[in-house]
């Protein structure tokens, strides 16, 4: 947003000072919709799972009798180490990760705890 300020103070912007605004701004404006479609909600209760989407734009429904399996993936990185699950059902996939999501400690002991038997080797 500097070259944004940076063109008002200048005056009259130059052919550089539009070709950086295009390339900024063609990078910023997906990952930006990417950031905010990808935002959802998990709401595990009554023995479904629900999935809420970013201002209500989808919502689905997962019945968790109807879990086929699920496997937890932890890859070692620097800082600390990233984890995730992946719960599969018939009709889909749901991940949950630790960076993304805060209860992430609450869906892996659930899973633990309740569906222990359908845990699975994570593909390599």
């Amino acid at each position: 947003m500097a070259v944004l300020f940076y063109m008002a103070e200048a005056g009259r912007p130059r052919w550089y000072h539009y070709t950086l605004l295009v390339l900024i701004l063609s990078i910023l404006v997906p990952v930006l919709i990417k950031t905010l479609f990808n935002l959802k909600t998990l709401i595990i209760k009554g023995g479904k799972l629900e999935v809420s989407y970013l201002a209500g734009l989808g919502k689905k429904e997962y019945a968790l009798e109807q879990l086929t399996g699920w496997y937890e993936i932890i890859i070692k990185t620097q800082a600390e180490p990233f984890k995730q699950i992946e719960m599969r059902f018939p009709k889909g996939t749901v991940t949950v990760s630790k960076q993304e999501h805060n209860g992430y400690a609450e869906v892996a002991a659930f899973l633990n705890k309740r569906f222990s038997k359908l845990k699975e080797q994570p593909e390599s």
